[in-house]
């Protein structure tokens, strides 16, 4: 299934959850938006395994401006250079390394991604790190992706 397909079925499956969670969990109209972002967005997590997958392109545009970011942090604020160069160039560095390392570490398509124990995982990191609100709409979200794929693996 492409990426709009899965995008679409998180949507769904998030608005109608948000019909059960309401008012304990989402509760107002921007945790309804955010709620259905965030479903809508672990519904492509799963396939940042495979190298040509809209969520991979996304991960790695978004990498790529925050390493840059972090190139000139790093040579302009902290360092104070007025070389040019030596951004351009460890900019260049970190962003090589970052495609090296992702196309390293990377697991084969509908591998570890694609598991119910990646979902628990996920949904874990959520809660630690945003809340309970994120658990359920990333957890949603990823399940609604292997529900799609029809891949019900645990690990």
């Amino acid at each position: 299934m492409d990426y709009l397909g899965h995008l679409l079925i998180g949507f769904l499956l998030c608005l109608t959850s948000i019909y059960f969670l309401y008012p304990e969990i989402v509760s107002t109209e921007s945790e309804v938006i955010l709620f259905l972002f965030i479903g809508m967005l672990s519904a492509i997590i799963p396939d940042l395994d495979h190298p040509k997958s809209k969520g991979t392109k996304i991960m790695n545009g978004t990498v790529f401006i925050l390493l840059i970011l972090f190139s000139y942090k790093l040579f302009f604020i902290t360092f104070s250079s007025d070389s040019f160069i030596i951004f351009l160039f460890f900019s260049a560095v970190f962003c090589l390394a970052w495609l090296g390392l992702s196309n390293l570490i990377r697991p084969k398509h509908r591998g570890i991604t694609h598991t119910l124990l990646a979902v628990c995982v996920y949904s874990i990191i959520l809660y630690f790190v945003f809340g309970i609100l994120f658990l359920l709409a990333g957890a949603i979200g990823y399940f609604s992706h292997l529900i799609a794929d029809k891949c019900f693996k645990i690990i």
